[in-house]
Protein backbone atom coordinates (compact mmCIF):
# COMPACT_ATOMS: atom_id res chain seq x y z
CA UNK A 1 0.00 0.00 0.00
CA UNK A 2 1.32 3.53 -0.86
CA UNK A 3 0.85 5.37 2.29
CA UNK A 4 1.11 9.66 2.47
CA UNK A 5 2.24 10.68 5.93
CA UNK A 6 2.46 14.37 6.90
CA UNK A 7 4.65 15.13 10.08
CA UNK A 8 6.45 11.61 9.09
CA UNK A 9 9.97 13.11 11.05
CA UNK A 10 7.97 13.83 13.67
CA UNK A 11 7.71 12.54 17.28
CA UNK A 12 4.65 10.16 16.31
CA UNK A 13 5.82 9.70 12.48
CA UNK A 14 9.35 8.92 13.85
CA UNK A 15 7.89 5.82 15.69
CA UNK A 16 4.84 5.24 12.62
CA UNK A 17 7.16 5.67 9.76
CA UNK A 18 9.48 2.32 10.48
CA UNK A 19 6.61 0.24 11.33
CA UNK A 20 5.21 1.31 8.03
CA UNK A 21 8.20 -0.04 6.32
CA UNK A 22 8.67 -3.38 8.03
CA UNK A 23 4.85 -3.59 6.55
CA UNK A 24 6.16 -3.50 3.43
CA UNK A 25 4.23 -0.64 2.71
CA UNK A 26 5.53 2.67 0.70
CA UNK A 27 5.54 5.79 2.45
CA UNK A 28 4.96 9.00 0.35
CA UNK A 29 6.46 11.50 3.21
CA UNK A 30 6.08 15.33 3.68
CA UNK A 31 9.28 17.12 4.69
CA UNK A 32 9.54 20.84 4.79
CA UNK A 33 13.65 20.96 5.02
CA UNK A 34 16.68 19.44 3.38
CA UNK A 35 17.34 17.69 6.98
CA UNK A 36 13.85 16.15 7.69
CA UNK A 37 13.97 15.21 3.83
CA UNK A 38 17.81 13.41 4.25
CA UNK A 39 16.41 11.54 7.98
CA UNK A 40 13.54 10.23 6.72
CA UNK A 41 15.65 8.93 3.55
CA UNK A 42 18.07 7.21 6.19
CA UNK A 43 15.35 5.67 7.45
CA UNK A 44 14.50 4.41 4.19
CA UNK A 45 11.41 6.03 2.85
CA UNK A 46 12.18 6.63 -0.71
CA UNK A 47 9.44 9.18 -1.79
CA UNK A 48 9.36 12.57 -0.08
CA UNK A 49 7.54 15.43 -1.11
CA UNK A 50 8.46 18.42 -0.43
CA UNK A 51 6.71 21.17 0.94
CA UNK A 52 4.50 21.90 4.48
CA UNK A 53 1.07 21.55 5.21
CA UNK A 54 -0.02 25.00 4.21
CA UNK A 55 1.30 24.00 0.53
CA UNK A 56 -2.37 22.46 -0.32
CA UNK A 57 -1.52 21.35 -4.16
CA UNK A 58 1.68 19.22 -2.72
CA UNK A 59 -0.75 17.67 -0.41
CA UNK A 60 -3.36 17.10 -3.03
CA UNK A 61 -1.13 16.08 -5.13
CA UNK A 62 0.80 13.58 -2.93
CA UNK A 63 -2.76 12.51 -1.74
CA UNK A 64 -3.60 11.38 -4.96
CA UNK A 65 -0.44 9.25 -5.20
CA UNK A 66 -1.80 7.53 -2.53
CA UNK A 67 -3.97 4.38 -0.59
CA UNK A 68 -3.94 6.36 2.49
CA UNK A 69 -3.02 9.31 4.12
CA UNK A 70 -2.27 9.62 7.56
CA UNK A 71 -2.28 13.53 9.19
CA UNK A 72 0.49 13.80 11.96
CA UNK A 73 1.65 17.72 11.53
CA UNK A 74 0.56 20.30 13.18
CA UNK A 75 1.76 24.05 13.22
CA UNK A 76 2.75 24.00 17.12
CA UNK A 77 5.17 26.93 16.27
CA UNK A 78 2.03 28.77 14.89
CA UNK A 79 -0.11 27.48 17.47
CA UNK A 80 1.97 28.63 20.79
CA UNK A 81 2.07 32.12 19.31
CA UNK A 82 -0.29 35.38 20.84
CA UNK A 83 -3.53 34.45 18.90
CA UNK A 84 -2.18 31.59 16.96
CA UNK A 85 -3.97 28.65 18.35
CA UNK A 86 -7.02 29.19 15.94
CA UNK A 87 -4.40 30.18 13.10
CA UNK A 88 -3.12 26.77 13.21
CA UNK A 89 -6.70 24.93 13.73
CA UNK A 90 -7.91 26.68 10.17
CA UNK A 91 -4.61 25.65 8.95
CA UNK A 92 -5.21 22.08 9.69
CA UNK A 93 -8.37 21.60 8.45
CA UNK A 94 -7.19 23.17 5.19
CA UNK A 95 -4.51 20.33 5.02
CA UNK A 96 -7.12 18.33 5.89
CA UNK A 97 -9.37 19.02 3.30
CA UNK A 98 -6.65 19.27 0.34
CA UNK A 99 -5.54 15.18 1.45
CA UNK A 100 -8.79 14.34 1.82
CA UNK A 101 -9.83 15.90 -1.67
CA UNK A 102 -6.51 14.46 -3.14
CA UNK A 103 -6.95 10.90 -1.96
CA UNK A 104 -10.60 10.97 -3.88
CA UNK A 105 -8.63 11.32 -7.12
CA UNK A 106 -6.63 9.03 -9.25
CA UNK A 107 -3.06 10.56 -9.98
CA UNK A 108 -5.14 11.52 -13.12
CA UNK A 109 -7.50 13.82 -11.87
CA UNK A 110 -10.09 11.65 -12.30
CA UNK A 111 -12.67 10.49 -9.36
CA UNK A 112 -11.50 7.47 -7.97
CA UNK A 113 -13.64 4.87 -6.97
CA UNK A 114 -11.65 2.50 -4.56
CA UNK A 115 -12.32 3.09 -1.13
CA UNK A 116 -9.12 5.10 0.89
CA UNK A 117 -8.14 5.55 4.32
CA UNK A 118 -7.88 8.94 6.31
CA UNK A 119 -6.26 8.82 9.30
CA UNK A 120 -6.02 12.03 11.25
CA UNK A 121 -4.42 12.73 14.45
CA UNK A 122 -6.83 15.41 15.81
CA UNK A 123 -4.60 15.67 19.40
CA UNK A 124 -6.87 16.69 21.67
CA UNK A 125 -10.24 16.57 22.91
CA UNK A 126 -12.14 18.71 25.00
CA UNK A 127 -15.13 17.09 26.87
CA UNK A 128 -17.36 18.02 29.31
CA UNK A 129 -17.51 14.74 31.33
CA UNK A 130 -14.73 12.12 33.03
CA UNK A 131 -14.54 9.87 29.53
CA UNK A 132 -14.84 9.37 25.94
CA UNK A 133 -18.85 9.21 25.98
CA UNK A 134 -19.17 12.58 27.00
CA UNK A 135 -20.11 15.80 24.64
CA UNK A 136 -17.82 17.38 23.43
CA UNK A 137 -17.10 21.44 24.43
CA UNK A 138 -17.64 23.09 20.45
CA UNK A 139 -15.52 26.57 21.43
CA UNK A 140 -14.86 28.56 18.51
CA UNK A 141 -11.67 29.59 20.63
CA UNK A 142 -10.62 26.06 20.82
CA UNK A 143 -11.23 24.74 17.54
CA UNK A 144 -9.29 21.62 17.07
CA UNK A 145 -12.36 19.55 17.64
CA UNK A 146 -13.05 20.71 14.22
CA UNK A 147 -10.57 18.66 12.60
CA UNK A 148 -12.09 15.63 14.03
CA UNK A 149 -15.51 16.84 12.31
CA UNK A 150 -14.24 17.72 9.22
CA UNK A 151 -12.09 14.04 9.16
CA UNK A 152 -15.65 12.23 9.34
CA UNK A 153 -17.21 14.37 6.99
CA UNK A 154 -15.42 12.86 4.18
CA UNK A 155 -17.37 9.57 4.98
CA UNK A 156 -19.95 10.87 2.99
CA UNK A 157 -18.08 11.26 0.41
CA UNK A 158 -16.63 7.95 0.36
CA UNK A 159 -13.13 7.96 2.61
CA UNK A 160 -12.49 5.27 5.25
CA UNK A 161 -11.95 7.90 8.29
CA UNK A 162 -10.05 7.34 11.53
CA UNK A 163 -9.83 10.40 13.99
CA UNK A 164 -7.50 9.70 16.93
Amino acid sequence: MRVFVTGASGLCGNALIPQLLAEGHTVIALARSDKSAEALRAKGVTEIARGATTDLDVLKQAASQSDAAIHLAFDHDLAFKEGGYVAACDQDRAAISAICDGLLLHSDGEHDTTIKTFVCASALLAGTGADETCGKIRNPQLPRYMSEELTHAYKAKGLRTIAV
